[in-house]
């Protein structure tokens, strides 16, 4: 998963390297020439190599890499629409410092730009053609060329530096030696010793020192990946957290305890979060929390709000809770390692060599879809040969992004395992040494866990990490017999009127502390795992209809095959107001258009489109709208877009005109937005006005839209994303009178 992005890293480094060594530069056939001054290669490629990793990561595998969305998500073990919000933050972090640069690109352009660097663009870049040189290179293709030339540079640039670090190690062994036989040497009878220190006697005393996360949850699930480098410095009523979303500047303040009631309270300072392209600015705040000491072990409860109350209790129930849990670092502690050696072991404690090692699994044994005419699809990928496949791949329509995902799925590349038995795919995989050992990097186990297989023995262990936990560059997994858990979804308020539950129902197996391990979807409520024994907790959530459900499971012992209790969700708020009249339109901040009022459009078909400027299928679909609005305008048609923005950035038409100028131009054909569109905006932390319309009108994701009928009332969810099928739907609901 990383060595794409890694390797777009270094190509960048050696393209840099053989700019300066100019001769050497020259002398090699072929080398592209250099692009001119106001180039967007001659930049993008510095500026790429100085994103944070979480946007990085996601544009050099869509936009360098050719991944699909669908596959990328896979890699990075994220949501689809988290990979979206990653790829537009991170393309208009990257244009704004282009823009600082010199080199102004409309957001349209960029993104046009950044979809054709792909192969065909590696051809004309010494970056990326050294990077496709290097994949080769370290594949065995040792052909001649500029990029493999440079390649051989740096390797034999890596052989001189080892020689010099073995020189250097020799060195130190004598130093140690020498320092060893110093040490040696008895000491003087009268030589004084050191006195001992006083024990500690506050808690704010005991507070003193470095330490490391072992647990941060908020709310259902676990949020260790954000800190996971981050280390926490506390000294005399200040604390220092580094590394935390990966900012290069510290999280600093003060605290200050009320030890009878156990509560503190954090005077936090500003921080910054832009530089990293996080749309947020925390402001000098102060954070009220409780805290439990418990010897080396620190455990905070607070809200993730600015004016948010002290917490009663450690539990996590509300959205935002927050509990934190920190443990004392060793005293020899100065780093994280840059490895982790994760050992496998079967029941009886010995090594399980051959096993499989990964961090993640994705449950999936056939695909649900429609075909080119419209009919039901079911693409079966268990005992399917790759032929047969394409064959059934032929009936779906044109879309290059679903199909390479179904294929992935089907035959799955390299560092993915797939069981075709069970339908379970391992992600971040490798194959255990006869030891029973595996090696990882620290940072690629930022998720949190490992899961160890041994499919032909039906064996498996999962082993819950944290910061705290690897710190000392070891982890033991150790194999049960494995459990097939099966448990029903349901959704009674949708049901119990004789209604039908047209929705996906998603869900993630997670630890007891909230790591995610597994994935499993099923349409029909049909949702299965594979885990050892243990206490684990199901977060089980639909689509669109319905809402969200966490519960406890425990897997029993000694059992192949469980089914747990159904898990009835709710329905969703959307679901809920259909036959009930619209939310009116309250909150917005202003109007780009003539400002409107929904009981003023009564006796009309209303559509109520929410999206944002920062939703790149939001900008994407937008055209559809246009195509509605000049279609049945004069037929009884009114749509009102609703824009939720970032945080609180976007209240004035003219902030939004800035912000959608390179759409516009790239995307729209020049053409404005034709119909009134409400502002609603607000700071996220300070009371989150702008997603109070949105929940008023049960919104799970971007763009959603929302029908209303002639009658104020709300009808349905509308899918506008195609312009036949929008089209066709509106005539009929247009002509129903409804």
């Amino acid at each position: 998963d990383a060595l794409a992005p890694w390797l777009a890293r270094v190509a960048h480094r050696c393209a840099v390297r053989a700019r300066r060594a100019r001769r050497a530069f020259a002398a090699l056939p072929d080398v592209p020439a250099s692009p001119p001054p106001d180039s967007l290669d001659l930049h993008l490629d510095d500026e790429l190599d100085r994103l944070p990793e979480r946007y990085r990561r996601p544009l050099v595998l869509c936009y360098l890499h050719g991944l699909s969305y669908a596959q990328a998500s896979e890699r990075l073990r994220c949501p689809t629409g988290t990979l979206c919000g990653w790829l537009t933050r991170g393309k208009e972090l990257l244009r704004k410092r282009l823009a600082r640069r010199g080199v102004a690109v409309p957001a349209g352009a960029f993104a046009a730009y950044l979809g054709g660097l792909g192969a065909a663009a590696a051809a004309h870049h010494p970056v990326r053609l050294i990077t496709t040189a290097a994949v080769a290179f370290a594949a065995g293709d040792h052909s001649a060329g500029p990029p493999a030339a440079i390649a051989h540079g740096v390797l034999t640039m890596m052989r001189v530096k080892r020689g010099l670090l073995f020189t250097a190690g020799v060195l130190a062994v004598l130093l140690i030696g020498s320092a060893a036989v110093f040490a040696a040497d008895p000491p003087k009878p009268d030589a004084p010793k050191p006195a001992a220190k006083a024990e500690p006697k506050t808690d704010a005393e005991r507070l003193n020192g470095t330490w490391l996360f072992d647990n941060y949850r908020m709310a259902r699930g676990s949020r260790l990946g954000e800190v996971w480098t981050s280390v926490v410095t506390i000294a005399d009523g200040k604390f220092s957290i580094t590394r935390v979303y990966e900012s290069k500047k510290p999280f600093t303040g003060t605290f200050t305890l009320d030890e009878a009631n156990k509560a503190i309270d954090f005077a936090v300072d500003e921080f910054d979060l832009t530089p990293v392209g996080m749309p947020a600015k925390l402001p000098k705040t102060t954070v009220p929390a409780l805290y439990k000491l418990d010897g080396d072990t620190l455990t905070l409860a607070l809200a993730f709000e600015l004016d948010g109350k002290r917490p009663t209790d450690f539990a996590t129930a509300k959205p935002r809770d927050i509990l934190l849990t920190l443990k004392r670092a060793p005293k020899e502690f100065k780093a994280f390692p840059k490895e982790v050696t994760v050992k496998a072991v079967g029941p009886d404690g010995t090594p399980a060599g051959g096993v499989v090692v990964g961090g993640y699994m994705h449950h999936n044994k056939r695909f649900e879809l429609t075909d080119k005419d419209g009919q039901p699809l079911v693409i079966e990928l268990t005992g399917v040969s790759a032929e047969e496949l394409e064959k059934q791949l032929a009936r779906l329509p044109d879309s290059k992004q679903l199909k390479d995902h179904i294929r992935a799925t089907h035959t799955p590349p390299p560092g993915v395992v797939r069981d075709p038995d069970t339908g379970w795919t391992m992600h971040d995989a490798k194959t255990a040494g006869a030891d029973g050992t595996v090696t990882v990097k620290f940072e690629g186990l930022r998720f949190a866990t490992v899961i160890a297989r041994d499919p032909a023995k039906k064996l498996m262990g999962v082993a819950s990490l944290s910061p705290w936990r690897v710190q000392a560059g070891e982890v033991t997994v150790t194999l049960q017999p494995e459990c097939r858990v099966t448990v029903a979804g349901t959704c009674t308020e949708i049901t119990k009127g004789g209604g039908k539950v047209d929705d996906h129902f998603n869900s993630y197996a997670q630890t007891a502390d909230g790591q995610r391990l597994a994935f499993s979807g099923s349409r029909e409520g049909k949702l299965e795992y594979l885990l050892p024994p243990g206490e684990y907790a199901l977060d089980v959530y639909g689509s669109e209809a319905m809402g969200r459900k966490t519960a406890k499971l425990t897997v029993p012992k000694d059992q192949s095959e469980y089914a747990a209790p159904p898990i009835d969700l709710p329905a969703t708020g959307l679901h809920k107001l259909i036959g009930k009249p619209a939310p009116e339109l309250t909150g917005v901040a202003g109007w780009k258009g003539e400002a409107v009022k929904l009981a003023d459009l009564k006796g009309k078909v209303v559509l109520l489109e929410f999206w944002g400027y920062w939703c790149g299928p939001c900008v994407q679909a937008m055209p559809v709208m246009f195509d509605l609005h000049d279609r049945f305008k004069d037929d009884g048609l009114v749509i009102v877009g609703i824009h939720v923005d970032v945080d609180g950035e976007v209240s004035t038409a003219k902030v939004l005109d800035e912000k959608i100028k390179g759409f516009r131009k790239e995307l729209w054909k020049d053409r404005d937005l034709p119909f009134p569109v409400a502002l609603v905006s607000g700071k996220q932390l300070e009371n989150d006005a702008r997603g109070k319309l949105a929940d008023a009108y049960g919104i799970r994701g971007y763009p959603s839209t929302v029908l209303v009928g002639r009658d104020g009332k709300v009808r349905s969810k509308f899918h506008a994303r195609d312009a036949k099928s929008a089209f066709d739907e509106m005539e009929k609901l247009l002509k129903s009178g409804k």
